[in-house]
């Protein structure tokens, strides 16, 4: 990579490599070279590298470096951590004096934390404060029902946040969290929720070619109707809600009716008991990794995706980069964002049964799914990591 000979530098913090931030950290090295600054990235922790179990997944994962995307031409460093626990969940999960030490040392024209909920984010924030540094926090910002009445945790929520002097947010959810924390008079940047588009295309293009096997491979006949269900297996994801609605369906339609589960988690058993007693034909894939599922993507019609509470899912915009017809439930973060009611999915009360039925049944038909394809192939290409890169980018050079 080629490093400016500018003496204005910008850092963005993150917790820990992760795949879908690579492609954006990729896009911003381009245009910080175009603009003539340095923009590097700082990992509190090669956490994601390493083998974890995760109970919601049911599975030890871990990335290499070729998967987490640190084979890309971005410049980055990892940060020595002195905790007990890597466990990003955990307060005391990120401890880095060398980055903060670094913050002095380099005097950053501009910081951006993806995260602040550790040691390192709040002594970030205050070596910014004492050196009159620009400082912004990126985050999957969502209201959850009830988070006024925990009024110590929103008091707390509010005072932090008062000292950043701007917030990147990737939804409309995430909006509105800051405005209901009064954060609207601080530069606000909107850089959308995405996937790595070059990667997915490669996959899509290599499944395309070969849905006879994959149809045979699943035990799924090419004139049935396929919705595929992504993500962890837990309650939140809201699996149960779909199947519940599918109880009242006509059995001509539910014959004809084939469902493919993507993942693993503690839900899985019960998952599989209620596709049975409904008497649905299925296949359940366990956790997979983005080769496998952009197979079943590519033979799918519908994407269901019903949490209870979800910021930004990623599965979302895969589903759309595959033209799939949506039913979402209006607790997703990224929900407003994506889709435009009717017009390419449906925003749904997960709670009611009936409202979901219907949008399932309005997307039986060939036609309306067809028409739907189109624009969520189009509309996709708005959630890129060039887009997101820019719009961060702007921020960017307005402050230096």
């Amino acid at each position: 990579m080629i490093r400016s000979n500018n003496n204005t530098n910008v850092v963005l913090w993150s917790y820990h490599p992760v795949e879908y931030h690579s492609p954006i950290f990729e896009e911003l090295e381009i245009l910080s070279a175009e603009k003539d600054y340095n923009f590097e990235v700082a990992f509190g922790s090669d956490y994601s590298l390493k083998k974890n179990f995760n109970p919601e997944y049911n599975v030890a994962f871990g990335y290499d470096l070729e998967s987490a995307g640190l084979k890309k031409n971005f410049n980055y460093k990892f940060y020595r951590n002195y905790v007990f626990s890597e466990n990003p969940n955990q307060f005391f999960s990120r401890f880095n004096p060398s980055f903060i030490i670094n913050i002095f040392l380099k005097k950053y024209h501009l910081i951006i934390l993806q995260g602040v909920r550790t040691p390192t984010g709040l002594l970030s924030l205050l070596a910014a404060k004492v050196l009159k540094i620009p400082i912004f926090l990126r985050g999957e910002f969502l209201l959850v029902r009830g988070f006024k009445e925990r009024r110590l945790n929103f008091f707390l929520t509010k005072l932090v946040y008062s000292f950043f002097d701007g917030f990147i947010y990737s939804t409309q959810g995430g909006l509105k969290y800051l405005q209901e924390h009064s954060l609207e008079n601080k530069k606000l940047c909107y850089a959308p929720s995405c996937i790595d588009h070059k990667k997915f295309a490669k996959l899509r293009d290599n499944s395309q070619l070969m849905q006879n096997s994959i149809y045979k491979d699943i035990g799924c006949e090419e004139s049935r109707l396929i919705c595929v269900m992504p993500g962890r297996l837990t309650e939140r994801k809201g699996h149960k809600y779909f199947l519940r609605s599918l109880e009242k369906l006509e059995s001509k339609i539910k014959e004809r009716l084939f469902i493919i589960i993507i993942g693993d988690g503690p839900e899985k058993s019960n998952i599989e008991k209620k596709l049975k007693k409904i008497n649905i034909h299925y296949f359940m894939s366990g956790f997979v990794d983005h080769a496998k599922m952009s197979d079943l993507y590519s033979i799918a019609d519908i994407g269901i995706l019903l949490s209870d509470y979800d910021p930004s899912p990623k599965v979302l915009n895969e589903m759309m980069f595959y033209g799939l017809s949506i039913i979402c439930s209006k607790d997703v973060g990224s929900s407003i964002d994506m889709i435009n009611q009717g017009s390419n999915g449906f925003i749904v009360d997960r709670n009611n049964q009936n409202e979901i039925l219907k949008a399932f049944k309005t997307l039986t038909s060939d036609e309306k799914r067809s028409e739907i394809k189109r624009r969520n192939l189009i509309k996709i290409e708005n959630y890129s990591p060039v887009v997101c890169a820019k719009n961060i980018d702007e921020l960017i050079s307005n402050f230096i």
